[in-house]
């Protein structure tokens, strides 16, 4: 009878070494082996991954270092999904800045309960780094630069004032712009044949760059069209 015993509890312990038990609640990304295989011990059978939370790596300059702390939120965009935005926050920020770049290595979690994002998706986020409501944006396109000067042509009274101005940010096709005012109509094409002075025809128009009504200006040496609006948010 001891003997039964011996080779059942034997037999049990085999048993119980055959079943391989994951310490994370994941997904099987590869199998490493076949069914009926026999294997020597600390082989890998499979490759797991973690799909809820997602973990996303990115990299912040480190002139931003100071704005961004663990905890705050973070929007991230994926390829697969263009017009959304996927929410997380921060977990991990290096404690070193990277020497080739001058840039500081963040980490974030991002829920991902429904399976939507992928790992090994490339991915773009942005970190709400500070709130100025007063700051103003402009299409990209209304921005010319040359030798290093940022000008923009804004429009009024029938012609162009030469403005130069300060860019800051950019974001969803806008660019934080100093030097003009929310409401102001800018040029934003043949930029290069503007000047102050230059008589314009305005025409009534809606600024498909940011998405508000605006005024469009159409002379011999180019057309404008757009906008500043105030920024909500600055983020980077």
């Amino acid at each position: 009878m001891e003997q039964a015993r011996a080779s059942l509890d034997f037999n049990k312990k085999r048993l119980g070494d055959n079943l391989i038990r994951s310490p994370v609640n994941g997904a099987v990304k590869r199998k490493l082996t076949s069914a009926g295989e026999a294997i020597k011990e600390k082989t890998p059978v499979m490759v797991l991954v973690v799909t809820d939370p997602l973990r996303f790596q990115g990299t912040v300059p480190e002139r931003f270092s100071p704005r961004v702390a663990v905890g705050q939120p973070v929007e991230v965009r994926v390829e697969a999904y263009r017009d959304r935005t996927f929410a997380g926050k921060i977990s991990r920020m290096s404690p070193a800045v990277e020497t080739e770049s001058r840039s500081l290595l963040v980490e974030a979690l991002v829920p991902n309960a429904r399976g939507e994002l992928k790992p090994g998706f490339f991915a773009r986020g942005q970190i709400l780094t500070g709130l100025d409501r007063d700051v103003a944006f402009v299409p990209e396109a209304a921005v010319y630069t040359f030798v290093g000067i940022h000008k923009v042509f804004v429009v009024k009274d029938g012609s162009v004032e030469e403005r130069q101005v300060k860019v800051g940010i950019r974001q969803e096709g806008s660019v934080e712009v100093e030097g003009v005012r929310p409401g102001e109509t800018v040029a934003t094409s043949g930029l290069a044949r503007l000047s102050t002075g230059i008589k314009v025809r305005v025409a009534a128009g809606t600024d498909t760059n940011t998405g508000e009504g605006s005024q469009k200006a159409q002379a011999v040496s180019g057309e404008a069209g757009g906008e500043p609006r105030k920024g909500p948010a600055k983020k980077q």
